[in-house]
């Protein structure tokens, strides 16, 4: 499954080259707002400073990235295309000179297997040797390997730029390229904003997208061990493990011993040995998750060991579903903003287990990748002429109505003018009523206002006063959603759940119905 960024692009692409009624100029800034880290919806002003969808003419295109571990086909295409305009076209515009070594030359720190550009000082080059102090740019079109001098080599992928300041040490600049170190002997490999002390006999790969200050460093650990420094964190790294940071994000504070001891034995109780086969109910989940939630907001350290298991649980084949499920609603637990860099960082990490919900708690706070998601799903279903009765169709377009988008206006008017709709799109309903108001139709929240006295009544002259009492409480629940500020899309399912524990206890006789119906509205 392609990553969000590859659905972001390939989108804009299709929508701006194959439909002229396209705005054409939106689909580059959005573009151009997904590579620069732009946080939220307002992107209509922004300045482009460059696009990945139109590269110069002028300048010959890279050919793709071969796949491997990070990289799927949409991946190489869109990374191509980003890396032509922010390396290798200036490579290309840049290029001359003669041969680079001067009179006293450095110390040989490297060689490579095919020649790889080589930039020392002003001068430019073609060559197989690097010194140090010199920045290497692969331009070929398929990995070049650099065999380091004490022993391990890295392995430059299309449009890496990695410069080596001193023996046992390199800087990747930006790119992706793979580390094997010697038997003997570690190696240390800046990335931006971060930094990774690598063990013996170790494999990592490393990813450095973006522009400072919103690079981002994406870490996958093939053998051996490492250490990844950033700020004042030092987190240990084993074979397994992925990780993603973001620098606009601030820097995690790293636990303490007492802090990684107390969040596993919390996490013990919410994942006993038998969760999978005998489940949890929402009464014995709630207390735990709020009790971890309260001792992360008094002890922030212990956010990393909730990510490190996580991340460990999103990338394991045979983890549970409802493992994964909880470990990202952890992440949306709270509306602090504290956890949000988490989620982010496991969306990149895992989008395909994010549940609608998951999306948008993070749109909700102003991340703009999921912000970008929401837009994919409806422009998807539009493009694809899919149902439009899904309930991550409904919500997706609920949240874009509600900020007046004509989209998820056009297609929650559509689920809402089905002549016979079920009793179970009921919530649902209400969701498009709410948000169709908010984005400023009220028609639709007035026929739902209007029609449940005319609907209570006929379940209550049937005999049916638990239905009644339903219809009652949904929109008891749908009046307090359309007062909320923001309006919250995320998790209605269970929050409805406890509007219902709450007054189903006192909404049951026909008088207590009426009470309720009175008071509605």
């Amino acid at each position: 499954m392609s990553g969000p960024r590859e659905r972001l692009l390939n989108h804009a692409l299709e929508r701006a080259f194959t439909e002229p009624e396209v705005d054409e100029e939106r689909a580059r800034k959005i573009a151009a707002a997904w590579e620069r880290g732009v946080q939220g919806s307002g992107i209509d002003d922004l300045p482009e400073n460059g696009t990945a969808l139109e590269p110069d003419a002028r300048k010959p295109a890279e050919p793709p990235a071969p796949v491997h571990r990070f990289a799927t086909p949409r991946r190489v295409a869109a990374a191509a295309a980003v890396l032509v305009l922010g390396g290798a076209a200036l490579w290309l515009a840049s290029r001359g000179g003669t041969d680079p070594t001067p009179a006293s030359d450095p110390p040989v720190l490297a060689r490579a297997a095919s020649p790889v550009e080589v930039r020392r000082g002003p001068a430019r080059s073609s060559g197989l040797e690097i010194r140090a102090g010199d920045e290497v740019l692969s331009n070929a079109d398929a990995p070049v390997r650099l065999d380091l001098e004490r022993g391990g080599a890295l392995t430059l992928y299309p449009a890496a730029l990695v410069t080596f300041p001193e023996d046992e040490a390199a800087e990747l600049l930006r790119g992706d390229l793979a580390v094997e170190t010697p038997a003997a002997g570690g190696f240390r490999l800046g990335a931006g904003f971060a930094d990774l002390r690598l063990e013996a006999n170790a494999g990592v790969e490393a990813i450095l997208e973006g522009e400072a200050p919103a690079r981002v460093l994406r870490v996958a650990v093939a053998r051996g061990g490492a250490e990844l420094r950033l700020g004042a964190l030092r987190e240990p790294l084993a074979a397994g493990d992925v990780r993603i940071f973001r620098e606009a994000d601030p820097p995690p504070v790293p636990p303490t011993a007492d802090d990684e001891a107390e969040v596993l034995a919390r996490l013990a109780k919410i994942f006993p040995e038998n969760y999978k086969n005998r489940g949890m109910w929402m009464e014995e989940l709630d207390p735990l998750m709020e009790e971890l939630v309260e001792f992360l907001e008094e002890r922030p350290g212990g956010w990393a060991v909730v990510e490190r298991e996580a991340s460990r649980a999103l990338t394991k084949p045979d983890t549970p579903f409802l493992y994964r499920e909880t470990y990202l609603g952890v992440a949306c637990w709270n509306d602090s903003g504290v956890s949000l860099p988490i989620l982010r960082r496991l969306w990149l990490l895992a989008p395909e287990h994010f549940q609608i919900d998951h999306v948008l708690f993070g749109a909700r706070l102003g991340a703009f990748e999921l912000e970008r998601e929401i837009d994919a799903i409806v422009a998807a279903a539009e493009e694809e002429e899919r149902a439009k009765t899904s309930e991550d169709l409904v919500l997706a377009a609920a949240w874009l109505a509600s900020r007046g988008d004509a989209n998820g206006r056009r297609i929650l008017e559509e689920f809402l003018s089905a002549p016979d709709p079920p009793d179970a799109d009921l919530p649902l309903r209400w969701a498009a009523a709410v948000a169709l108001d908010r984005g400023g139709l009220p028609a639709a929240w007035n026929r739902m206002r209007d029609g449940v006295a005319r609907d209570v009544e006929e379940a209550l002259d049937a005999g049916a006063p638990l239905r009644a009492a339903n219809l009652v409480l949904q929109a008891e629940f749908a009046r307090d959603l359309r007062a909320s500020d923001p309006l919250r899309l995320e998790f209605l399912q269970y929050r409805r759940m406890g509007h219902f524990d709450t007054r189903g206890a006192v909404v049951q006789t026909e008088a207590e119905i009426r009470a309720a119906l009175a008071d509605l509205f």
